[in-house]
């Protein structure tokens, strides 16, 4: 991670199946397990197809310099589906599916606190 306060990931959601009426969790934690920045159930139908969609959680101020594990569970067979890339520029670590590791990266961004909002929240740039 390139900032502290991380506050937020965003996956490229590829084209579904829009009927799916199973959950996908997003659990989100440093590679100890000791801590967990998300873990989150959400509806299949109430995700974007096609679109980024945004996972929040509170800041980690202390998160340069840190890596992370995300990990996406459907309840379903069919699920989501997201969209992968073997551009380096999205290389922001490994991508494993079903424990195989994977030639290709899930297309994600990642959002810090800055500016403003972090003078109010911290007291401090």
């Amino acid at each position: 991670m390139a900032c502290d306060g991380l506050t937020e990931v965003r996956i490229l959601v590829a084209a579904s199946n829009t009927k799916d009426q199973g959950a996908t969790r997003f659990l989100l934690e440093d590679p100890s397990g000791e801590q967990t920045l998300l873990d989150t159930t959400i509806a299949n139908t109430q995700i974007p197809i096609d679109a980024w969609y945004s996972l929040r959680f509170a800041p980690d101020w202390d998160s340069a310099g840190n890596r992370y594990i995300l990990k996406i569970l459907g309840t379903t067979e069919q699920g989501l589906q997201f969209l992968y890339t073997p551009q380096s520029e999205f290389n922001l670590g490994d991508s494993y599916e079903n424990g195989q590791l994977l030639e290709e990266d899930i297309v994600l961004q990642y959002g810090c606190v800055t500016g403003l909002r972090k003078i109010w929240l911290t007291g401090r740039p």
